[in-house]
């Protein structure tokens, strides 16, 4: 005869997390406070919607044999698995309880490196990712499945059976810190919604011609004059502002109302810092002068400012050698001044002029 044993696993006793603090004291929290998950527009909880999007988070559960996706009820982790229908299932108030509306964690292009970190008691890294700002609810595991790090009542809990279950020892979902380059290309500008506003003209450079002969005179005036064209690219990403990066595209310029685009280029920037480039600018003219009158010249150049949407594609590229990639859109911001003329003003008569 063949005894044959099956090991069972029992979780340890229940503990309602919503009321109950744990008896033992609360460590300090020795991996940090602060969380970035706020900084990163990539990842995020969206609306679930029939399926998990194609970038979810989720692990392979080896005790049950399936994938979990991280889910989340209002600011409580749980999981989601599709064998189990639309649901995440989530620990709360000593039981284990689901719901059908429900969000799932998102790491859109897969763009931000993802660890698990090994945590205890409450414990949690900096880059931890909460379930909702401003609390100290975290997405966390065990080889059990998903579920919450309560760093208020220091531990993990676990939804399993309809009941809850803590742990004093977890893994918590983390952002990867890592040291990396950044660079924008494949810049794609949208002219077809560009926004052109005609600015008041403005003086650049002023000179006067006077005759004080007794017969009309022809004067040369020369006018030399330097601009600035300013350029600034703002991109949908608050978090990156003062950032350096390198930006690779063609520049666009307004000449006679057309909007134009270089050669791409390769420069570094500041996004959220406007740029600028020096122009010179030379006119020579002729005026005839009157006697005993004064004629002055002006060098008049237009203003042009314009707003052009655009995508892009965002890399980084981790000292290790990984990469990563996302689509970005912005708004790229440009100032010119071109079109650039001489005018002539109407010519005065010069006070107490001797007579001719």
């Amino acid at each position: 005869t063949t005894l044959s044993v099956l090991f069972v696993f029992i979780p340890p006793l229940a503990l309602d997390s919503s009321s109950t603090p744990l008896r033992m004291s609360a460590r300090l929290n020795l991996l940090g406070s602060q969380s970035v998950f706020d900084a990163s527009e990539n990842l995020q909880w969206v609306p679930f919607h029939m399926s998990a999007p194609k970038d979810a988070v989720l692990i392979w559960n080896t005790y049950t044999s399936c994938f979990e996706y991280v889910c989340k009820v209002d600011c409580i982790p749980g999981y989601y698995t599709p064998r189990k229908g639309a649901r995440c299932f989530f620990a709360y108030g000593g039981r284990e309880h689901y719901s059908e509306s429900f969000q799932i964690l998102d790491n859109k292009d897969k763009f931000e490196l993802l660890e698990w970190v090994p945590g205890s008691y409450g414990t949690y890294p900096s880059s931890a990712v909460r379930a909702c700002a401003h609390t100290d609810v975290f997405v966390g595991k065990n080889k059990y499945g998903l579920g919450k790090v309560d760093s208020k009542n220091t531990a993990f809990f676990l939804p399993w059976k309809g009941k809850e279950y803590y742990y004093k020892k977890y893994d918590v979902l983390s952002i990867k810190r890592k040291s990396y380059s950044q660079k924008i290309s494949n810049v794609i500008y949208d002219i077809s919604q560009a926004n052109l506003q005609e600015q008041p003209p403005q003086i650049l450079k002023k000179s006067s011609v006077d005759n004080h002969e007794c017969q009309t005179v022809k004067k040369t005036v020369i006018l030399e004059a330097t601009t600035k064209n300013e350029r600034r690219w703002d991109i949908q990403r608050s978090s990156m502002i003062g950032a350096s990066l390198i930006f690779t595209a063609g520049i666009p310029s307004v000449i006679a109302g057309t909007i134009t685009i270089s050669t791409e280029k390769t420069f570094t920037i500041t996004l959220g810092q406007t740029s600028s480039t020096s122009n010179g600018h030379s006119l020579s003219i002729e005026v005839n002068v009157p006697p005993n009158y004064s004629c002055r010249v002006n060098m008049i150049g237009k203003q042009m400012t314009t707003d052009i949407p655009y995508t892009a594609s965002l890399s980084r590229t981790y000292d290790d050698g990984n990469t990563a990639s996302t689509t970005i859109v912005g708004t790229y911001k440009g100032l010119d001044v071109g079109e650039v003329t001489a005018v002539v003003e109407r010519c005065v008569k010069i006070p107490n002029a001797q007579p001719c």
